[in-house]
């Protein structure tokens, strides 16, 4: 019985220990993969102007190109997709591409590989606990090295 107790303190000391290291981290480190700056987006891809009717009428290699657009277009006042549901987000930019770790995730593909071996790009609106996007990232969905 003594030594399930100590086990237990020992578990007890442990998780309150990783979960106060996961509450230190910069929010933007808990998100995994590569990710790139809107900046860094419209020198890859282009920098047409974010039109949501456009995009979701578009192809691949147009959405890319509005990808720092949109990125800057999260940052500002007018930006109309924080606080919407992934429902909403749907609604307004068409049928999600990309893939997440789960599906919840709305996200676009933006730059498609032909192989394993290429890159693989897409963006991906961050979900905060209630389920309704706080951000946006341009994120590398792929590759083997």
């Amino acid at each position: 019985m003594k030594s399930a107790f100590v086990s237990f303190v020992l578990f007890a000391i442990f998780s309150v220990s990783v979960g106060m290291a996961l509450a230190s981290e910069k929010p933007e480190k808990l998100w995994r993969g590569s990710t790139i700056t809107a900046d860094v987006a419209a020198k890859r891809w282009g920098t047409v102007e974010f039109d949501a009717e456009k995009f979701k009428a578009g192809d691949v290699k147009l959405r890319a190109s509005m990808t720092a657009s949109l990125a800057k277009h999260m940052q500002t006042e007018k930006n109309q997709f924080v606080k919407k549901s992934a429902n909403e987000v749907r609604a307004i930019l068409g049928p999600f591409s990309g893939f997440y770790f789960t599906d919840a995730y709305p996200t676009y593909l933006i730059q498609v590989g032909k192989s394993h071996a290429e890159e693989t790009w897409q963006i991906v609106f961050r979900l905060d606990r209630d389920r309704h996007v706080s951000g946006m990232m341009i994120h590398k969905n792929c590759c083997e090295p």
